[in-house]
């Protein structure tokens, strides 16, 4: 072998040593904690995550699984009897033209509606969320220890609901609130209801969670939340659809396309 070959291959050889030095070095380098919130995201396993509720749920025999695809896509599952679609405080702004198809899908089955980035679609149904950032609850009628909130649902007493701020770019948003024959309090605090069903005039059900953490890890994990949540579930649906579109979680894109990106 000449030696200019020999020279070239040491050097690759070094470049490549370096290179995969230099990534196990970050790799080891201590990671920034991030100051936002977790996200309710059943892909989580941390304390605010929502993996443990999907587990639950798939441990009770119902078919459980997440929901990548636009609101659009929903209407390959239309029809299904016995179904629910959890939408669990969204990271991203539901537009106008997704509510539209969420309160749409209401027509074939329930809706599981939780936290701050789900109050939109709420509004259609009438319900908005009060929230209390300096103060906190504990859940009432739980045994110790429960889950502490800092939201409570509270009536719109409107019969339509109306947005307009992102009609130019996105839409205008427009629902009629529909008539129910019975509207329950699951659970509440000193602050007001946390978990309300209603259940319209058609048959089709709408749970209503005023803060997405009752149906955490942690709450699920160290509280008694756990057995009332599950009940939202057991027994009432064969199938149960998790929204993870709005969590950022889309469905797009490959590993392979990825890998060459990267």
């Amino acid at each position: 072998m000449r030696p200019r070959t020999e020279a070239l291959l040491g050097l690759g050889t070094l470049t490549v040593l370096a290179t995969v030095a230099a990534l196990a070095g970050r790799s080891r380098a201590p990671v920034a904690q991030s100051t936002k919130p977790v996200q309710p995201s059943t892909f989580l396993t941390d304390p605010g995550g929502a993996r443990g509720l999907l587990h639950a749920i798939q441990r009770l025999g119902i078919e459980a699984q997440r929901f990548r695809e636009r609101p659009r896509e929903l209407t390959r599952f239309a029809g299904r009897p016995h179904q629910l679609l959890a939408i669990l405080d969204p990271s991203a702004t539901i537009s106008a033209p997704d509510a539209m198809l969420l309160v749409r899908f209401n027509h074939s089955a329930d809706l599981l509606l939780a936290g701050d980035g789900a109050e939109r679609v709420m509004r259609c149904f009438g319900y908005k969320i009060e929230r209390h950032l300096f103060d906190s609850a504990r859940v009432d009628g739980l045994h110790a220890p429960a889950p502490w909130v800092t939201a409570a649902l509270a009536s719109t007493d409107q019969p339509v609901y109306t947005d307009s701020s992102r009609a130019v770019d996105v839409g205008r948003l427009s629902c009629k609130v529909p008539a129910y024959r019975s509207v329950t309090t699951l659970l509440r605090s000193s602050l007001g209801p946390v978990v309300i069903r209603l259940e319209r005039d058609s048959g089709q059900r709408v749970i209503l969670v005023s803060d997405a953490s009752v149906l955490s890890n942690r709450a699920l994990r160290e509280t008694e939340a756990g057995p009332v949540v599950l009940a939202l579930f057991a027994g009432q649906y064969d199938h149960v659809l998790f929204d993870e579109y709005h969590h950022g979680y889309g469905a797009s894109g490959s590993l392979a396309a990825a890998t060459l990106a990267w």
